[in-house]
């Protein structure tokens, strides 16, 4: 008996026919698991680590970048290479691996014969699970989380998940520069301030938990949207970048591959 296959996005190759309504998905076996993605998240996770370092210091000035000031020449000098290298370079790389491993579930879901409905659901499920995890970093931990804003922007993604190439191109080209602006505009802030000589800035330690977990919060109802804009061009880039399977096959796209890195 014939079935017919379940919309999804574009595989690389055509499914044949016939084959089971509804194959199980399960785990690809270690020794087929494609390395590049791992490693490029694992990279991406340690420049996020770096960068965020400085920000747990508390209790003394810091400037721009909210770097320590008069700190050591050393310590200005891994400052600089931070700044150079690190600084605003992972989170958009990480937003791009977001993506792509939203586009490999859909991939392998289409694959399995998962009907739509059922994908969908596990996508959002996917990306509640990010906002819950981000929401309680942020209120007990940390106030810069990107968990949050991750989760929304992948909330949004499967809103467009099923879109054509073009469309996913065309919507990834609008949001960059409106996702560059925002993000220099909240950078801006502080480099204006640093600009105008207003003075390093002071960073308390917290006196109270409980007033420190209210401001956290509060300033995530901010953040975490505007975080999502920023990174949702990012992830439909990521997205596309799947259904071609770019890392796991990237014999097939060395030369764009490489013009990427030397514009990047």
């Amino acid at each position: 008996m014939t079935t017919t296959r379940p919309s999804s996005l574009p595989l690389a190759a055509p499914v044949p026919l016939p084959v089971p309504a509804h194959a199980p998905v399960v785990p690809v076996p270690v020794e087929r698991r494609a390395v590049a993605p791992d490693v490029a998240r694992g990279l991406a996770l340690l420049g996020i680590a770096i960068a965020n370092a400085v920000v747990h210091l508390s209790g003394g000035a810091v400037g721009l970048g909210m770097r320590p000031v008069g700190s050591s020449g050393l310590d200005r000098a891994v400052d600089g290479v931070v700044s150079l290298l690190v600084d605003r370079r992972t989170m958009p790389m990480f937003a791009l691996l977001y993506g792509y491993g939203v586009g490999v579930v859909v991939r392998r879901r289409a694959a399995a014969w998962v009907p739509w409905p059922a994908c969908r659901a596990d996508l959002l499920r996917r990306a509640a699970v990010l906002v819950a995890f981000g929401a309680v970093h942020l209120v007990l931990l940390f106030e810069g989380d990107i968990l949050g804003a991750y989760g929304l922007a992948g909330l949004a993604a499967v809103l467009v998940v099923r879109a054509s190439d073009r469309a996913l191109l065309v919507v990834a080209a609008v949001g960059l520069p409106v996702a560059a602006l925002l993000g220099g505009a909240m950078q801006g802030a502080v480099v204006l301030k640093d600009v105008l000589g207003m003075g390093a800035l002071e960073v308390p330690a917290e006196a109270s938990p409980l007033p420190a977990m209210a401001m956290r919060a509060l300033s995530g109802v901010v953040a975490a949207p505007l975080g999502a804009v920023i990174a949702f061009p990012l992830v439909l880039l990521g997205l596309w970048a799947a259904r071609r399977e770019f890392l796991e096959r990237p014999a097939d796209h060395v030369r764009l591959l490489r013009r990427t890195a030397v514009v990047a």
